[in-house]
């Protein structure tokens, strides 16, 4: 809750930032619903953003260093006790694949380190049926484990040059890697999302 009221002041301060039309830099913000799956857990939750954005190459390439924070439970699955978040500092690179006036068909990629922690609920391997949280065959266990891996986004972006702000709108919005320490073990977060960005 509090990331929530640090982010609504941090966003309302910028809004009364005077934007220029060619302002080069921005501060993004952004919220995303997703899906989070590695080796131990499968949680549903949502992801805050928040980053810094500079334009590198002719209103087209733009760099973006940024911090997001997801918080995942077991949702629709029969795990309703897991819970875990996941943390991650990204380096991102987003171009204007395609232009038209003031709506361009955005792409990106970057790479990023991550740490997820929390708990997840663990079954006998071999148990005859698919117990439930509360069965005496789940086991409440911790997780805490480092990732990297590459960033990859698609979709559409709003920029009218008369306002000081930019809106995101990324439906295809993916993290994918693998542990710093054990092969094998993996990262899949899938986080659509919607960004907002404020110039200045």
């Amino acid at each position: 809750m509090k990331i929530h009221i640090l982010l609504f002041l941090f966003v309302v301060a910028t809004c009364s930032l005077s934007a220029q039309e060619n302002s080069k830099s921005s501060i993004k913000v952004g919220l995303g619903l997703g899906i989070s799956m590695n080796d131990f857990a499968l949680g549903i939750g949502y992801v805050t953003e928040l980053g810094y954005q500079k334009e590198i190459w002719k209103d087209r390439l733009r760099i973006n260093p940024n911090i997001n924070f997801g918080r995942y439970n077991g949702g629709l699955t029969r795990k309703k006790n897991q819970q875990f978040n996941s943390i991650s500092g990204a380096l991102n690179f987003n171009i204007d694949a395609i232009k038209y006036k003031s709506v361009s068909l955005l792409v990106g990629c970057g790479a990023f380190a991550n740490n997820t922690r929390g708990r997840y609920i663990s079954y006998f391997r071999y148990s005859p049926v698919a117990p439930s949280d509360s069965s005496p065959q789940a086991h409440i266990k911790s997780l805490n484990r480092y990732y990297f891996g590459t960033s990859i986004s698609a979709g559409f972006r709003i920029n009218p040059k008369s306002s000081g702000m930019a809106i995101n709108i990324l439906p295809y919005n993916l993290y994918i890697g693998s542990s710093f320490n054990k092969r094998g073990q993996y990262l899949l977060n899938i986080v659509p999302s919607i960004q907002l960005d404020f110039k200045f």
